[in-house]
């Protein structure tokens, strides 16, 4: 009996050492969020993608069709952005460096570890928000790729509504509210993360949460 519990305890024991832990990373862009994964997990449930775009990470964003795609925003580009309901893009911008290491930001970036069957779930709720994987621009000057995305955007399904879905499935709650803040969200995701990092230039920023 008591041999029979010590294997039933080792074997638990072994599982939970086994089960495999990796990362993915949070970044505040200022007026809304994005979420960078690693290669693995992205290969796994969307190969399709490397086909495409080469790259070590890859940052996920969702936007509003045309006004993601502009590169230079007003106030009536956002206005209508926001409450007439249009079509969706999905961002995707290359990282070959780790994305702690990012230099050219004026926000955050915040690495969190999470279970590789967790992010496979983040993963495959992203590969969710492409649309038949149809390609509509390659902005070759800062090389980013947008494609055609699922659904109206509209300002009940914008861009940190969508970092919301996707971050759920790893099981981080956030609240209505942070739906409709980038720096809201930010701070409930690093608050309900139980092992985090955040780069120098977010930490200024979100100092108070740190503590």
């Amino acid at each position: 009996m008591i041999i029979k519990l010590f294997l039933k305890f080792f074997l638990v024991i072994s599982m939970i050492c086994s089960a495999k832990a990796g990362e993915f990373y949070l970044i505040d862009h200022g007026i809304h969020t994005g979420i960078i994964m690693e290669k693995r997990f992205i290969d796994q449930v969307f190969p399709e993608l490397k086909s495409v775009i080469k790259s070590e990470y890859y940052e996920f964003s969702y936007g509003e069709e045309p006004f993601f795609r502009e590169k230079e925003h007003n106030f009536l580009g956002m206005f209508k952005a926001l409450f007439l309901p249009s079509n969706s893009l999905v961002r995707v911008v290359p990282i070959n460096t780790h994305p702690m290491e990012l230099t050219n930001l004026k926000y955050g970036v915040a690495q969190m570890s999470l279970d590789d069957d967790l992010l496979l779930k983040m993963a495959s709720e992203i590969k969710k928000s492409f649309k038949n994987f149809i390609l509509i621009e390659h902005q070759k000057d800062k090389e980013r790729y947008f494609f055609e995305g699922t659904h109206s955007y509209h300002l009940l399904n914008n861009c940190n509504d969508w970092t919301a879905n996707v971050v759920e499935k790893g099981k981080f709650e956030t609240s209505i509210l942070a739906k409709f803040q980038a720096s809201k969200l930010f701070q409930e995701i690093i608050k309900n993360s139980k092992n985090f990092k955040i780069n120098e230039v977010g930490k200024e920023k979100y100092l108070k949460y740190l503590r």
